[in-house]
């Protein structure tokens, strides 16, 4: 039975996002927005006070860009920008609102081609009190934008916790519509999670470590297998970068794997965020 994503989660109240200001999200990017057009984002919030946005196909420099030989790209849709990349890497922002305890957002993060340019900058909305009660158990919608300005991906989190039933963790990817999901299987001695398609079909599944969610170190992987686990096709990991002398979250892919399923697979590593510190002063945003 087709489900009715659109009701999902609807019942959150967040205000209205602050992301027509352009310089608040360009200082999170490595260079200013790199856009040959004026950056105005359509956004507006639904009957159900959901925030809803749309992307349009700017233009976007990148010549300096490792991802693509093209001096410039006009990505139709946010999934176009995966189509050469065969890894990531997730990197926490840490500013000065959040080192004081100022921010009335969740995390900011930074997903980069490794070595190279910055293709999305995120920023999580939630409510603070949600973050300092439940910590990663709480609900969340997190949005990426690209190097334009323009909304690239929603990852909607529900209310989970990981080790009850009927409260196991979830994750939405949406673009400009609904393309998947990630959901946890019940187990007390590991993570594993399967991924669904637009129309409910399994197209892989995540296994984590065989160890208590409780007790996940900060050194792991979880490794993605297709649908009928006979092959790994994808990982994503936990690791420290000696260069930037920072930890990171690495995702990587294996060849001829879809800009659909690499799409979803990036919400799935923020869901892993909920087991991973990326860094311990992540909790200073609470």
């Amino acid at each position: 039975m087709p489900v009715n994503h659109d009701v999902l989660f609807s019942d959150r109240e967040y205000p209205t996002p602050p992301l027509q200001d352009a310089d608040t999200w360009s200082s999170v990017f490595d260079e200013p927005l790199s856009t040959t057009a004026p950056v105005t984002p359509r956004i507006h919030q639904d009957s159900r006070n959901n925030i809803v946005l749309q992307r349009r196909p700017i233009p976007i420099s990148t010549q300096d860009w490792i991802s693509t030989n093209s001096p410039q790209l006009s990505p139709l849709t946010a999934e176009d920008f995966l189509s050469n990349v065969e890894q990531l890497e997730i990197h926490l922002v840490i500013d000065l609102s959040t080192l004081l305890g100022q921010s009335k957002n969740g995390n900011q993060y930074k997903v980069k081609v490794p070595g190279g340019e910055t293709l999305f900058i995120s920023l999580e909305y939630s409510n603070r009190w949600q973050r300092i009660l439940f910590g990663s158990s709480r609900y969340y919608d997190i949005i990426l934008k690209d190097a334009s300005g323009e909304f690239s991906f929603c990852f909607i989190k529900n209310f989970s916790f990981g080790f009850l039933p009927g409260f196991l963790h979830k994750m939405i990817v949406k673009t400009n519509d609904f393309i998947g999901s990630i959901e946890q299987e019940y187990s007390l001695i590991s993570q594993r999670f399967k991924i669904y398609n637009e129309n409910r079909e399994i197209i892989c599944h995540i296994e984590g470590p065989n160890m208590c969610c409780c007790c996940i170190g900060k050194d792991i992987s979880f490794h993605v297998l297709s649908a009928d686990k006979s092959i790994k096709i994808a990982s994503i990991s936990h690791q420290w970068d000696q260069q930037l002398a920072d930890n990171i979250l690495l995702l990587t892919f294996s060849e001829n794997i879809n800009v659909r399923v690499k799409s979803i697979l990036l919400g799935a590593a923020f869901l892993m965020v909920n087991f991973i510190s990326i860094k311990y002063l992540s909790v200073l945003s609470q």
